[in-house]
């Protein structure tokens, strides 16, 4: 996989660039493939979505697509699909996504659980280099994913369509999920732009659409959030009318697919899950735990919760290594 996602796809419908690009941007285009020349492997449809990325403004438009190909590679992007992150693995479980055939348009459809995720504290599973290696390693499977219904309908495809479940979302562990998103956003995802086809969120609480308009939306690419529609429940007619019918909705939204779609996988954490300078401990339910913890003079001593279906009891107490408990 290269940034030109559709290299090497032998298409039966050739690509109408005349029918894709408005008739502001026809001349843009022309002027933004002069411009990168010197680059001869790209194609119209990257050029495309990287001219419309900064809308249309030629040096933005530009500057961000030589940023991607240095980026990609000084990290070697090319190769991760064959070298998963060693957390790969575990981030399928923490964020579940499931594709769930193509829709009205072709484009591939995927579904996430996506409130669960916001509201488990599953961002702390994980560290911030780690979140950055697999999400970058995701992008990569939906390009691919793409480029394989590119492949099966003979049509150029370049986007996909994206259902977000957001049942299950909490405010406290939403809101310490902002800042990975935020990194996600402006080190990995810029260099995917002009791929979400439309982004449809179901089952959001009421409250969640204006915390999306104050917190969320700011950061998020503005066309990619114009094509944001929210649902409070599941808009069944709604998802059979943009995903082509029952074949491509979950069983669990009533529709007829069967492919995997499981759970989140809440992480609870333990010692060998803890990270540098951290303890974890996991405690049975019905049991108790007591551990002592060093704490180096004048540091700052931070603590979490998980609980999971039971209530909890517990005391801290300060033990100066000469002196009285307290």
């Amino acid at each position: 996989m290269n940034v030109c996602h559709l290299a090497g796809v032998e298409l039966t419908a050739p690509l109408d660039l005349d029918a894709l690009l408005t008739e502001r941007e026809r001349p843009l285009f022309d002027q933004f493939k002069e411009r990168m020349a010197d680059v001869p492997t790209l194609d119209d449809i990257t050029l495309v979505r990287f001219l419309r990325a900064d809308s249309c403004k030629l040096d933005k438009s530009e500057a961000r697509l030589r940023k991607t190909l240095a980026w990609r590679a000084e990290n070697s992007v090319d190769e991760i699909l064959a070298n998963p992150p060693r957390r790969s693995e575990q981030y399928q479980k923490l964020r579940v996504r499931g594709w769930m055939g193509e829709d009205s348009q072709g484009r591939p459809v995927q579904f996430e659980r996506l409130g669960q995720f916001f509201g488990s504290g599953n961002v702390n599973a994980l560290t911030t280099t780690e979140w950055l290696q697999v999400t970058l390693w995701d992008m990569e499977r939906i390009m691919n994913q793409i480029r394989q219904s590119s492949e099966k309908s003979g049509k150029a495809c370049w986007e996909y369509c994206f259902i977000g479940d957001v049942q299950g979302y909490e405010l406290v562990n939403g809101m310490k999920t902002i800042p990975l998103l935020q990194k996600l956003t402006e080190q990995i995802e810029c260099n995917y732009p002009e791929i979400a086809g439309c982004i449809v969120l179901i089952n959001a609480p009421s409250m969640l659409a204006g915390l999306f308009t104050k917190v969320v939306k700011p950061f998020m690419d503005p066309i990619t959030a114009s094509k944001v529609e929210m649902h409070t429940g599941v808009p069944l007619e709604r998802l059979r009318e943009l995903l082509g019918g029952d074949a491509n909705i979950p069983t669990c939204y009533g529709g007829t697919n069967t492919s995997a779609f499981p759970e989140t996988e809440i992480w609870q954490g333990n010692l060998k899950e803890a990270r540098e300078g951290e303890q974890s401990v996991l405690v049975a339910a019905g049991q108790s735990e007591e551990f002592a913890q060093a704490v180096p003079e004048a540091s700052t001593v931070t603590w979490g919760l998980r609980v999971v279906e039971y209530n909890i009891v517990y005391t801290a107490s300060w033990e100066p290594a000469e002196g009285e408990r307290r």
